[in-house]
């Protein structure tokens, strides 16, 4: 199909008209129905439509749910959890009892303090290694956020020194995953300072007698000793979260079936022992009529 020249009408002397097709510096008005413009930017001025939103891009300028795009066509099904609730994971001085040169990370924070001091050259340093002494219980670690939480400082602040955290599962033969690792924004304090890091991660496939662990690493730019100082512990603790659903001790375990005897129940037994005894009195007759 051809594209066509519209006409106008157009006036003479007097009152004669006459027709004449549309020429380049022609428009038609807003009030008439058309753009009142001859160029596209000028008709979107004049519509009020050239603030329109950009194509949009996946994590750009709109946003996901779990690491998955809003973006195409279809479903996106958003499944409830199977409960639970996050808590902060603290580093510790204790030893694990899964790899004794590893220390432990719990859900409890420790009552004192503990510096823990790093020396770095223009290199990176291995800081600790820290796991969770119970299997994880599940065959995902869900999509989602993490959150690193640390009170850190250095002894020089003339070179870019910074602290990398390095999350890994631990299979029950000794094998080790990493999942991922960041790191912090480039360390200038030389006093206690706190940071917070978050970052996004896709959902990870792990075992359900999987272990997670964490490492943790100094690191600096200059060729001059530096000293790297980690607190943990007390209200200077060193912490993070993570998107698994945890349930009641925590980064998991007792969570099989059958893994929750009533006798670990405190209290719960004697209870419904005296439940029964109410019950068999009434059984037996022990009821009167009641006085209206």
């Amino acid at each position: 199909m051809s594209d066509f020249t519209p006409i106008k009408v157009n006036p003479d002397v007097g009152d004669s008209i006459s027709l004449a097709e549309f020429q380049a510096a022609d428009s038609v008005g807003i009030d008439n129905g058309g753009t009142g413009a001859t160029n596209l930017a000028t008709a979107q001025a004049n519509l009020g439509i050239d603030t329109k939103q950009d194509t949009l891009v996946n994590q750009v300028n709109i946003k996901s749910i779990n690491g998955d795009t809003l973006l195409g066509s279809g479903n996106l099904e958003i499944a409830a959890g199977s409960g639970g609730y996050a808590a902060n994971v603290y580093l510790t001085t204790l030893v694990s009892s899964t790899v004794g040169t590893y220390s432990q990370i719990s859900y409890t924070p420790e009552v004192s303090t503990t510096t823990l001091n790093t020396v770095v050259n223009n290199n990176e340093v291995l800081i600790e290694d820290y796991i969770f002494d119970g299997d994880v219980i599940a065959t995902i670690i869900p999509a989602g956020v993490w959150g690193f939480y640390l009170n850190r400082y250095v002894s020089s602040a003339s070179s870019a020194s910074s602290i990398r955290f390095e999350l890994f599962t631990r299979a029950a033969g000794g094998a080790e995953t990493v999942l991922f690792s960041v790191s912090t924004k480039e360390i200038d304090s030389l006093t206690v300072d706190f940071e917070e890091v978050l970052t996004t991660q896709p959902t990870f496939n792990v075992s359900t007698t999987d272990r997670v662990g964490i490492r943790i690493y100094a690191a600096t730019t200059s060729n001059s000793n530096i000293t790297v100082s980690l607190m943990i512990g007390d209200g200077k603790a060193t912490y993070f979260t993570t998107p698994l659903e945890l349930r009641h001790s925590q980064l998991r375990a007792r969570d099989g079936a059958d893994s929750h005897p009533i006798d670990a129940i405190t209290g719960l037994t004697s209870s419904l022992a005296a439940i029964n005894t109410t019950l068999s009195f009434f059984d037996a007759g022990n009821i009167t009529d009641p006085v209206v």
